[in-house]
């Protein structure tokens, strides 16, 4: 992959927290950390009408890479963190066979390596790395990135390690609503595919649209429950907070407790992509949102609703002509682009 373009060497490290014992009444539509309490969470808004039989159950616990400055080489990581399974992730979003993203996609992507150090620890603070880096400051400002539909935790190394190059930590969620390619869950032990709209789930007599419209809103709502985690997450470890890490042995021997008072979340941003851009505009939207800018690459617009951001957005479009974006409802007239 093509070398970040900032002073400090990067490191990665995935952090997949434990779901709460019981979940079964976690329905609500938005969500957002209490003040200050590590993994105690508050949720507030208006209750769904029951998930689609193809989205997965709200629960807690989430899956991120942290990708953070380092002076430390271990060795480095994977663009696919577990290579059969994510290629035959990405082969299922593509709509490939299994045995097709067995012998093509996976002999092609599997020897990628991503410039991110593996486990590595985080640069120290006052600590100068080699010219023209700038020593560290103690408290970084940290970025919470959600990604496009059919991405993953590692699909955006490029653009995350390059923002951490710079002195900045960034948390790449894999989102658990059935938009990734794929999700892992429970240390690699189970996972969730990519879910595309089913005609068999659409309740009868609902127009086709209105099911469309409702199946994304529903997945935004877990995935802006999920982007509240992260904020819990990045608070606890900041705050030298033990937390359990369910990817046992993939998480190596990097002591998470070297982030405590390292993250500055008087600077935290949220960003994202595409349907992860629509994410990051909806976390914003709530007066309690811990956030002070957002960052929306070519959002998509349509599943978010008309309520004010309540913080700076910088909104970057791309160069390619706007279109109809294929997950739209047929009679939208929004198209990917349009914010």
């Amino acid at each position: 992959m093509h070398p970040y373009r900032g002073p400090y060497k990067v490191a990665v490290w995935d952090c997949e927290t434990k779901q709460a014992a019981d979940n079964s009444q976690v329905d609500t539509l938005l969500f957002f950390p209490s003040q200050y309490q590590p993994f105690h969470i508050a949720f507030f808004g208006t209750r769904l009408t029951p998930l689609s039989p193809a989205l997965p159950r709200l629960q807690s616990g989430i899956l991120v890479r942290l990708y953070y400055p380092t002076q430390v080489s271990t060795r480095r990581a994977s663009w696919l963190p577990r290579g059969p399974l994510y290629s035959i992730g990405y082969g299922n979003f593509l709509k490939l066979p299994t045995i097709i993203s067995l012998l093509l996609l996976h002999p092609a992507l599997a020897w990628i390596k991503t410039r991110g150090q593996l486990n590595a620890s985080l640069h120290p603070a006052g600590a100068t790395s080699p010219p023209p880096a700038p020593a560290l400051p103690t408290r970084l400002p940290v970025i919470i990135f959600s990604h496009g539909l059919g991405g993953t935790r590692t699909t955006y190394s490029t653009y995350c390690g390059d923002l951490a190059s710079r002195g900045m930590v960034v948390v790449a969620l894999e989102h658990r609503d059935g938009s990734a390619a794929v999700a892992a869950r429970n240390g690699y032990a189970d996972s969730i595919k990519y879910r595309y709209p089913q005609a068999k789930d659409k309740p009868e007599g609902q127009p086709e649209d209105e099911y469309l419209m409702n199946y994304r809103r529903e997945q935004l709502g877990i995935r802006v429950r999920e982007v509240g985690e992260a904020v819990e997450l990045v608070r606890a470890l900041g705050a030298g907070v033990e937390v359990e890490n369910l990817m046992g042995r993939f998480g190596g021997r990097f002591d998470p407790r070297s982030f405590a008072g390292r993250f500055d979340l008087d600077r935290l941003v949220m960003a994202g992509h595409s349907f992860g851009a629509a994410t990051a505009l909806s976390s914003i939207q709530d007066p309690k949102t811990p956030f002070k800018c957002c960052l929306a690459h070519d959002p998509w617009m349509y599943a978010v609703d008309d309520r004010l951001v309540l913080c700076p957005v910088l909104s970057i479009q791309s160069e390619v002509p706007k279109q109809h974006h294929p997950h739209s409802p047929r009679s939208s007239n929004n198209p990917h682009y349009d914010s």
